[in-house]
Order: C-alpha cells, then sequence, then structure tokens
C-alpha cells in the first residue's frame, strides 16, 4: 500500500512543494527511506529481473518492468545497470504500453543521471536491436521506426526520438557524439584485396569486430534508421551527419572501389592499367546487372576465375556505403539541404544564423534502408550472384554520382553562392 501510495503521486507533489528539499536530497530520501524489506530481497535477484523483462511474454516483460521502476525508486538496484535493459525496450515497437513505461523510467534517469543516460544511448541502440531480433525473430528486418501523432499530424520517428529530445538536444556537444558514435558503426579497416580472405579480420566496429557478414548489415540498416528520423533540433545536426558521411566515403568507398578492380582484373573485368580510374563510367557488370538474370550472361561466367568469398565480403562493405548514401540523399530532401550547402559546411565554425534553426520538408519520401536477404543470408557454401552482381553496380552508380559533384571552394562565385542560398 505504501509503494502504491507514493507511486501515485501524492508523495512526490508533497515533496516537491517543499522548497527547501534539493533534488540530491530527494533521491537520498527515495533511497533511504522508502527501502522495504520485500525490495532488499528482490535486489538480490535482479539479474534474473532484468532477464525477465526480455522475454518472449510480454505479459512477463510488463510485470518485470514494472517491478524494476519500483526498485529504482527505492534506490533498491543500480540505475546503470537498468539502463541497458530500458534501452533494450525501446526496440518493444509493437507493445506501446512497454514502450511507455521504459521510457517514463528512462526520462526520470535522464533527469537525475544525464550524463549517464547520454552516454549510454549508442550502446542502446546495438541492444534495441538485439531485442528485436531475438523476441521478433520472425520478422524480416528489425525496424528502429515508430509512428507518432502530435496533434493531427501523424508522422514517424525512431525509437530514441523522446530520449533525444528530453536528453540530449539541448547539448551540442552531445548531439554531436551521438552522431559520431552512431556513424562509427560504419567505419571498417583497410582491407588487402591480395591478402587471404580468412585474414581480412577486425573490420567492423560492432560487438567487438570481426569479419563483414549478414548480422552486421542487418545493425547497420537499423542504425541509419535512427539518423534518418531522429528530430534534429538545428539543421546543422543534418548538415554535420553529412559531413562526416562524406568523409567515410571519401576514404572507404574509394577503397572498395579499388579492392573490386583489383579483384576483378584478372577476369578481364576491369582495366588492365592499375594507374586507371576505377570508376568513371558505367563496367561490363553494371550492365549485366540490368538484365532479369545477371549470373546468366557471358560476362558474369568470368567471375568464376576470381575469389568468391571475397566478392560477396566487398559487396556487404559495399552495401554498407550504399545505405550511408542513401542517408544521406534523404537528409538532403527531408531538411532541404543543396550540394552546395552541404559541401561549404564547416563543423568547427560557429553555427549561422540559418543552421539554429530546422524545417523538415512535408511528405518527403521515405528512408530507403533495405538490404537484400540474399546479400545478408549468402555464406561461404551458397552466393547469390545475380543479388551480388546488383548490389556491386548500386554501389559503383552511387559512388560516381557522389564524386561527381566536387566544386573546390575557392572557385565558387558569389552569384553562384547566392543563388544557392536562395534556393535553399
Amino acid at each position: 500500500a505504501e509503494e502504491r501510495r507514493i507511486d501515485g503521486g501524492v508523495a512526490t507533489e508533497k515533496l516537491e512543494k517543499n522548497e527547501r528539499v534539493t533534488l540530491s536530497n530527494r533521491i537520498s530520501g527515495d533511497q533511504d527511506g522508502d527501502a522495504t524489506l520485500f525490495g532488499g530481497g528482490v535486489t538480490n535477484h535482479a539479474n534474473r529481473l532484468f532477464e525477465m523483462s526480455q522475454s518472449k511474454d510480454r505479459r512477463v516483460r510488463y510485470a518485470a518492468l514494472d517491478l524494476i521502476g519500483l526498485l529504482l525508486r527505492q534506490g533498491l538496484v543500480n540505475p546503470n545497470e537498468c539502463i541497458p535493459f530500458l534501452f533494450a525496450l525501446q526496440g518493444d515497437v509493437e507493445n506501446a504500453a512497454i514502450r511507455s513505461l521504459a521510457l517514463q523510467l528512462l526520462m526520470k534517469e535522464g533527469e537525475r543521471r544525464p550524463d549517464a543516460l547520454r552516454q549510454r544511448i549508442c550502446v542502446g541502440a546495438k541492444q534495441a536491436y538485439d531485442f528485436q531480433r531475438r523476441i521478433y525473430s520472425q520478422k524480416d528486418a528489425a525496424s528502429a521506426l515508430i509512428t507518432v501523432r502530435r496533434g493531427r499530424v501523424q508522422g514517424t520517428e525512431c525509437i530514441f526520438g523522446s530520449v533525444f529530445r528530453n536528453c540530449i538536444s539541448k547539448s551540442q556537444k552531445q548531439r554531436r557524439g551521438l552522431f559520431k558514435n552512431l556513424l562509427s558503426f560504419f567505419e571498417t579497416a583497410e582491407v588487402n584485396v591480395e591478402t587471404p580472405f580468412a585474414k581480412n579480420v577486425h573490420l567492423l566496429k560492432i560487438s567487438g569486430g570481426g569479419q563483414a557478414n549478414g548480422s552486421d548489415l542487418s545493425l547497420l540498416s537499423f542504425t541509419s534508421q535512427i539518423l534518418a528520423y531522429l528530430p534534429y533540433a538545428a539543421a546543422s545536426d543534418p548538415l554535420f551527419i553529412i559531413h562526416h558521411i562524406g568523409s567515410i566515403v571519401t576514404i572507404q568507398g574509394t577503397q572498395i572501389v579499388d579492392a573490386f578492380a583489383a579483384l576483378l582484373r584478372p577476369a578481364g573485368l576491369a582495366s588492365n592499367d592499375e594507374y586507371d580510374e576505377a570508376n568513371v563510367t558505367e563496367d561490363a557488370l553494371e550492365k549485366v546487372a540490368r538484365s532479369k538474370f545477371p549470373s546468366r550472361t557471358q560476362e558474369a561466367s568470368a567471375l568464376s576465375k576470381i575469389d568468391q568469398l571475397k566478392f560477396l565480403h566487398l559487396c556487404r562493405r559495399g552495401a554498407a556505403i550504399v545505405l550511408l548514401l542513401r542517408l544521406k540523399a534523404h537528409l538532403r530532401r527531408s531538411y532541404n539541404l543543396s550540394e552546395f550547402r552541404c559541401l561549404e559546411y564547416d563543423p568547427n565554425a560557429k553555427d549561422r544564423i540559418a543552421e539554429k534553426g530546422i524545417s523538415k520538408v512535408d511528405n518527403s519520401p521515405p528512408f530507403d534502408a533495405s538490404v537484400p536477404a540474399d546479400l545478408i543470408h549468402s555464406s561461404d557454401s551458397f552466393i547469390h550472384w545475380d543479388t551480388m552482381i546488383r548490389e556491386y553496380a548500386e554501389f559503383r552508380q552511387l559512388m560516381r554520382k557522389e564524386n561527381s559533384f566536387d566544386i573546390p571552394m575557392g572557385e565558387v562565385s558569389d552569384e553562384q553562392r547566392i543563388f544557392e542560398e536562395v534556393v535553399d
């Protein structure tokens, strides 16, 4: 009864009216005064309780989460141990009540321990993804999106939208730290195509590294959805993300293009001169990718002469770059950012007045975070060549498009600068 009285808000309301009681004293009061013998017993089984919050039975999840809330309020459980599980439950997109309760607890912890929450939101993305893949294993892909309604307007937002808006959006440093951490999922080590495939390890900064595989691509798709639909606080937010995407693509995308060329050259599918530009025009594989069955063409038959596992690996790395380039295009469309404005953006400069506000284009096309299932599920024993060839073609086409607009800043005239700002 005492727990219910306090949870009903009566005790909290009375406490908050007393201006002499500071926030730290309130927290201390919760921890020292509200502890119960029952709560102390449950604390000894906290780890089991956390596991139950991830149960496949939604009723068990909700009951465990409700009890975790009581223990948090009483100070009988370590908040740092709870936060990862609360983040994971933000991935429970099919149970609004569970997501809502977990979000309330996260918001309370955000008020009390803002730094602890901010430091864990990036890891929370991985945990929410793992939760979805475990609980909703029958689904083809995990989704980081939910439908939100504000007044009469209905829109799409990522599962961490409320956490971002309430706990992170007010600090530019925290926002940029989050963006960089999420984008770091896409960063890989350089691959030497001459090195045996089995030695190309530690390629992705996901779950401790390892070879690029289908589960990595699923997580990258999930992460790209988060970045596409966060409720950004200023125009400098998408500009910052686009800037870092450009840096990743310039280094890694170029490496992959060159690695493809080195791999395909012995089969006659790339220029014999290794010093030739590798992606100036459409090549033979790109052309056959438009056919119904690319793998049955004469050009594709030459793929039997190459290391096929290396080709699969490079296609997966290329798919990660494709997700980034799609994300860049989506952010530009959604926030009406011209290519010139993106190029002249300097993350080290003070935000201009125009970059402090933000407006989203109504009815902008949805973000495409899809990754071909055949690319994810292809293995050493079976490679779906039609999908591989089409993924190779999309990667090269988007890379050429990315490199087609590159104006040195010193060559931009004042008239063009004014024109671009008017168009924006």
